[in-house]
């Protein structure tokens, strides 16, 4: 099983995702930024988060992609998870 990991934030938009980490940092929260679906799914290949947000439209793996591929690979347990969008 994997071991358990920060929260993770996948945006294709650098700024948008340091700026959700920032914010769940000062909220006490550890977080980290991945810049596409596709470094989502390497680093999701070891760690299962405690939450994801995931922004919606990214061009190598959508959003929505993701979060089903999340959902195969986890089954019943999946991560609390929330998408975004411009």
């Amino acid at each position: 099983m994997p071991h358990p990991a920060p929260t993770v934030v996948v945006d294709d938009h650098p700024d948008t995702c340091q700026m959700l980490v920032r914010l769940l940092r000062h909220m006490k929260c550890d977080a980290v930024c991945l810049d596409s679906g596709r470094a989502a799914l390497d680093y999701l290949a070891t760690r299962v988060p405690e939450l994801m947000i995931v922004d919606v439209m990214m061009p190598d793996v959508s959003g929505l992609q993701l979060l089903d591929i999340v959902r195969e690979r986890l089954g019943d347990s999946p991560p609390p998870s929330s998408c975004t969008r411009r």
